[in-house]
């Protein structure tokens, strides 16, 4: 036995470090595959766009032009428009402040989570929304500034380089604070589950198990007689807590601003990010203790004892397999399908609470064929433990 923990963990371990390399290597570096590589000189600015940016006046229903001598912002949203058929050749230039977001044609055409600089071919913005007169709309909750660029510009090749399919060539890449907090919350979950792979492997095993979470029928496993604050559930509960959290902070940097979440969960930095992954890890471990006795206080008024136990682990289970789904979508939707639209990630909002719901449906199947009382004291025992915090959880979430 001795043997094999040790050959089992040096074989984690070698896992580990290995992929571990490989996301350093995927991270400071990145491959250019491409036929003819394209350098360009800085851009010839053919017309500055802010002439003729508007802004919406509300009580007249109407456009007006934006006097930029007398502002020094135009209020959270500005309007333009672009001519595709004069610009065709042309590219669109822009340099968006902190979360700010385009529209062209009443669409979302992109999100922008940190100042940076974009621009678009504008033949290939009319193709996409089929039309040569673009209205591009830009809002920013916290104002947009009248020196924000808006430009149409020409970039003009001077070098061409052949670089074959088989060849490639690193490059820095640009320096990212949400992506570099992200892969380094990522390496610390994976390097704790390794450790808890490695100590207890049957216990995240036995949390895992999906058929077990999602039967109707409450098994007589070992987990439900263990006790729920032992040592390994105690890591147990604080592992749910950090991968909720990081999930919750990962979530609240690409959310509209009218969700609660940004204001307490969003940050700028690595330093101001792991704060609040922290402080969100806390509340989260604190709630689930809370929801233990909460359970433990229900079950002594009800006099049902004997599932406390499968009442409580029961909810972690199905909390951290919905966790887990939810968190890969997350981050497949980031590092692989690089979306950045909040109207996207919102909708990941409502995954989250219709997983709250279906698990409280079936803590309610489960506990019926245990429960010897009726229904109702049955319902009436979930209000207090289930449904009620839900509804404060949505309200505070969604409100």
């Amino acid at each position: 036995m001795t043997f094999w923990r040790s050959f089992r963990g040096s074989i984690i371990g070698c896992l580990f470090f290995g992929w571990l390399f490989f996301c350093y290597g995927a991270l400071t570096a990145q491959v250019v595959d491409s036929l003819e590589i394209v350098e360009a000189d800085p851009a010839q600015v053919i017309k500055d766009l802010r002439e003729d940016w508007l802004y919406h006046r509300s009580d007249r229903d109407a456009y007006l032009p934006v006097d930029l001598e007398r502002k020094t912002s135009v209020g959270t949203s500005v309007s333009f428009v672009l001519d595709g058929l004069r610009y065709s050749e042309y590219d669109f230039l822009a340099k968006p402040t902190k979360k700010t977001t385009f529209f062209a044609n009443g669409q979302v055409l992109a999100y922008f989570p940190q100042t940076t600089e974009v621009h678009w071919p504008i033949d290939s913005l009319s193709k996409s929304f089929g039309s040569d007169s673009l209205f591009i709309s830009i809002y920013n909750p916290n104002r947009i500034p009248t020196g924000m660029v808006t430009k149409v510009v020409s970039y003009m090749p001077k070098a061409f380089s052949d670089v074959g399919r088989d060849n490639f060539e690193l490059s820095e890449r640009p320096i990212s604070d949400t992506r570099d907090f992200f892969v380094l919350g990522l390496l610390l979950i994976v390097f704790v589950y390794v450790l808890m792979g490695l100590y207890y492997d049957r216990t995240v095993w036995a949390y895992y198990r999906v058929s077990d979470a999602f039967s109707l029928r409450s098994r007589d496993e070992p987990l439900y007689k263990s006790r729920p604050f032992s040592k390994a559930n105690i890591f147990i509960i604080l592992l749910h807590s950090l991968v909720l959290s990081f999930f919750i902070v990962m979530l609240s940097h690409f959310l509209p601003e009218r969700f609660l979440l940004c204001y307490y969960f969003d940050f700028e930095s690595i330093g101001e990010g792991f704060l609040n992954w922290t402080f969100a890890m806390l509340m989260i471990f604190a709630f689930l203790l809370l929801k233990y006795f909460s359970i433990y206080t229900f079950c002594l008024i009800y006099r049902a004892n004997d599932f406390k136990n499968t009442h409580f682990f029961s909810f972690i289970r199905l909390s951290m397999i919905h966790t887990a789904a939810l968190s890969f979508l997350l981050l497949a939707l980031y590092f692989v399908f690089n979306i950045k639209s909040p109207f996207i990630y919102q909708n990941l909002i409502y995954l989250l609470l219709a997983a709250m719901l279906l698990r409280t449906l079936l803590l309610f199947f489960k506990l019926m064929n245990l429960v010897t009382h009726r229904i109702l004291y049955l319902f009436s025992y979930l209000c207090g433990t289930e449904i009620i915090p839900l509804v404060i959880i949505i309200k505070v979430i969604l409100y």
